[in-house]
């Protein structure tokens, strides 16, 4: 994810949408871009070609927030919450599962961030998705530094070779 200017805790978090599908080869002719990122309504469409329709401004910014909510939980566990070896089954896995909440891998995910991206971003249909400002509302919450702490298991010894 790229950010406006460099992240410090308690300062707003600026993030800059950008094309997802720059390295990916496009799943159809007709639409260019990663699978992965790709909204359900839109690969609705492109199994459709033949009835292939521009999306409405609003659908758009409702693919716009189902790509920022797969993209945030990359960050957050590592992996896509829609897995495959091929587009055909990561298409599918993204039109029939729901994704595994966050919480299962990592419990110091604040439960409400948690639910911005399985429940807001990630829903199937557009209509139950966040909206960009709900979106911008529920992260400002979290600009500060809310990781979980790291204990020292052991001490640490630094030895003077002098």
């Amino acid at each position: 994810m790229l950010f406006r200017r460099s992240l410090k805790p308690g300062e707003w978090l600026e993030p800059v949408l950008v094309d997802f599908g720059v390295a990916a080869k496009p799943v159809r002719q007709q639409l260019d871009g990663s699978v992965v990122y790709m909204a359900p309504e839109r690969l609705n469409e492109s199994e459709a070609a033949n009835t292939f329709n521009l999306l409405s401004e609003q659908d758009r910014m409702k693919a716009d927030v189902w790509s920022m909510g797969v993209l945030l939980y990359r960050m957050l566990l590592g992996k896509e919450p829609f897995l495959g070896i091929t587009d055909r089954i990561i298409t599918s896995a993204i039109l029939r599962s729901s994704p595994e909440s966050m919480l299962e891998k990592r419990p110091d995910i604040p439960p409400k961030l948690d639910q911005l991206v399985t429940d807001g971003c990630l829903s199937k249909d557009p209509r139950d998705r966040v909206t960009m400002q709900e979106f911008h509302e529920t992260i400002s919450e979290f600009t500060g530094d809310w990781r979980m702490k790291r204990t020292m298991k052991r001490k640490r010894r630094f030895f003077r070779w002098w």
